[in-house]
């Protein structure tokens, strides 16, 4: 996990097209599943990128926090964990 989600912030998040393909299949496995939070997403993150033999930066993780939380409307709980907060 990132040490400081700040530094991700700095730049807006990534289009979901620019995305690397481990964080594609990652945010659509979410999407496949009846319950939905940001832990679970970093668990999918974890998966595909160790699976390809990448590495997931901070950058592409903020960048899927955004989508998840935006796209499956993620509130209380489900956002605990975050690089993305919304306001």
């Amino acid at each position: 996990m990132p040490s400081e989600p700040i530094l991700a912030a700095k730049r807006g998040p990534e289009n979901y097209r620019y995305l690397p393909n481990p964080a594609k299949c990652a945010i659509e496995f979410l999407d496949a599943q009846a319950d939905r939070s940001i832990e679970k997403l970093d668990k999918y993150l974890d998966h595909y990128f160790t699976v390809t033999g990448q590495v997931c930066e901070e950058h592409t993780r903020y960048s899927c926090h955004y989508i998840a939380v935006k796209r499956f409307a993620l509130t209380g709980e489900s956002i605990a964990g975050s690089l993305y907060v919304p306001q």
